[in-house]
């Protein structure tokens, strides 16, 4: 986690930026070169790649709302 004033927002507003990493990077490429090729990845590789990071971004959403 970083604060927003090394991304160039204003010291005074009170924001970061999360940086997130569960996935295997090399199982994603394999899947990039081969099944997507000539494709635009789409959701079903964002699924099978990022599943995780999805509910993990639906559970900080909620509990920001919250």
């Amino acid at each position: 986690m970083l604060p927003g004033f090394d991304f160039g927002m204003d010291p005074d507003i009170l924001c970061c930026r999360l940086a997130y990493v569960d996935f295997d990077g090399m199982e994603a490429v394999l899947i990039a070169r081969s099944e997507y090729v000539d494709k635009v990845l789409d959701s079903v590789f964002e699924e099978m790649i990022f599943s995780i990071f999805q509910e993990a971004m639906c559970r900080i959403a909620n509990w920001c709302e919250d």
